[in-house]
């Protein structure tokens, strides 16, 4: 992991693409200095005035974001302070009152691993904030929402072997359903094959809210990762995403 020292303090804070009353409200939970990853152009702000500071991490710096994402360039994004990959992000354990990852779960092969390394991370009482796409409103409608046992079997026993299929679901479900793209057999392989290569963040898994939430409770309670649910937003009218807030339980470390 790369490190910058660049952070804002809450007097820096500038605007960006405005994010949703509902992000806002339950931002109430956050407080201290904490790290908010994969923001880009829509970083969560206003912050509460309990915040102290923030770091933004991704997995580029920013100018090589800007190269990425050409889509963007109307935008501004937040200046990139650390730099590696949420799913083994090499940061102190207990180091952070909290982590913000909206938008990023559902790109992340391993989900248990993913909020554990988060869990590791946080101080005690320290607060895991995360936004997550609601399958039936986005272009994974299609898709069959991931089991508790899918992903504890990858929890387990490693993601890697699901990979084929998780592509295979995504090129079935979005681009023939969803994009209504057509493909022979053979070309439908081929695409596989090619997506696996060229494509690394996909949507490897879908959720329901209510389907998540109870999947939290089952990791904390059967898998013993300390992270408590203490409060969701369901999805609102024209929002396509719901939003869970964690709280590491106090006595761990």
């Amino acid at each position: 992991m790369r490190f910058q020292e660049k952070y804002y303090t809450m007097s820096q804070q500038k605007s960006y693409v405005p994010v949703s009353a509902q992000r806002i409200k339950l931002a109430r939970h956050l407080y201290g200095e904490g790290i908010e990853i994969g923001a880009l152009h829509r970083p969560l702000l206003p912050l509460p005035d309990t915040v102290t500071k923030i770091t933004y991490l991704d997995r580029k710096t920013t100018p090589e974001l800007r190269q990425l994402y050409p889509n963007l360039a109307v935008h501004k994004l937040v200046e990139v302070g650390l730099v590696g990959k949420a799913e083994s992000l090499d940061l102190e354990h207990n180091s952070q009152d909290f982590i913000i990852a909206n938008h990023l779960i559902e790109h992340t092969e391993g989900t248990f691993q993913t909020l554990e390394n988060f869990c590791n991370i946080l101080k005690p009482g320290g607060i895991l904030y995360m936004a997550v796409p609601d399958k039936r409103f986005t272009f994974d409608r299609f898709r069959e929402a991931v089991t508790y046992e899918h992903l504890a079997e990858e929890y387990h026993h490693g993601f890697e072997q699901s990979r084929p299929q998780h592509y295979r679901d995504w090129v079935t479900n979005v681009n023939v359903k969803h994009l209504k793209k057509t493909y022979t057999p053979e070309q439908l392989e081929a695409q596989i094959e090619k997506s696996i290569r060229d494509v690394p963040n996909i949507h490897f898994h879908a959720w329901r809210c209510e389907d998540f939430v109870e999947h939290m409770f089952r990791m904390r309670y059967e898998l013993g990762i300390p992270l408590k649910v203490i409060d969701v937003g369901i999805r609102q009218e024209k929002s396509r995403e719901f939003i869970v807030v964690f709280q590491k339980e106090e006595g761990h470390t």
